[in-house]
């Protein structure tokens, strides 16, 4: 595959599979391999904890959006700066509602090989919970 191709790949995931929810995209476009190097202790390390993350913030978050600010790809690796904006429409992890957008700004790493993604790794500045306690900070 080509670069432009990983890329591609990458966009689908981001768009279809973290912004929409679109868990069905994972079968095109994840490998059976796949392994998420940065998943929290308490999730696998498979595809079935990041779809278990992708449910935990869709089931509280609405009107996704990722911006990308920058995408650069190699040999079979993208590397992708984005923020994610998300609105807290419903109540989350033991939080109500607030009717706030979190931003979380990420550094993410993707693998791929034949046209999948392989490996995953993500760095983001705050966490779910850090977000939503920056939230209830400002509400008082």
């Amino acid at each position: 595959m080509t670069t432009t191709e990983n890329k591609k790949i990458v966009l689908r995931f981001l768009n279809e599979f973290i912004q929409q929810g679109n868990i069905d995209v994972t079968k095109q476009i994840v490998g059976d391999s796949f392994k998420n190097h940065t998943a929290p202790d308490n999730f696998p390390n498979d595809i079935t904890g990041l779809i278990k993350f992708a449910q935990i913030m869709h089931e509280g978050f609405s009107n996704f959006e990722i911006e990308i600010t920058e995408m650069i790809a190699e040999n079979n690796s993208v590397a992708v700066r984005r923020n994610l904006h998300a609105l807290h429409s419903k109540n989350i992890l033991g939080h109500k509602a607030t009717g706030k957008e979190i931003t979380i700004q990420g550094l993410e790493i993707f693998h791929l090989n034949g046209g999948k993604i392989t490996d995953y790794w993500s760095r983001n500045d705050k966490n779910i919970m850090q977000a939503l306690e920056e939230i209830e900070k400002t509400l008082g």
